[in-house]
């Protein structure tokens, strides 16, 4: 059994989503990976895009932050 709050949740996957499709070079595949691992879930959406750089990625999961990526 898992608790989340589902609102979040989705938040969350729209955004990996919308900018793994954003981001990603023409004509790469997207792979969309849910595992359970250890009692937890565990979920990787692997793109083909030029990433964040390695200076911006302490700041990823801070609220209203963007990166210099274009």
């Amino acid at each position: 059994m898992v608790y989340f709050d589902k609102h979040k949740m989705k938040l969350v996957l729209d955004n990996l989503l919308s900018n793994a499709i954003k981001y990603s070079y023409p004509n790469t595949k997207i792979i969309i990976d849910i595992s359970q691992k250890e009692g937890q879930i565990v979920t990787k959406i692997i793109d083909h895009g030029q990433g964040i750089p390695a200076e911006e990625l302490s700041n990823l999961f801070h609220p209203f932050q963007t990166s210099s990526v274009k």
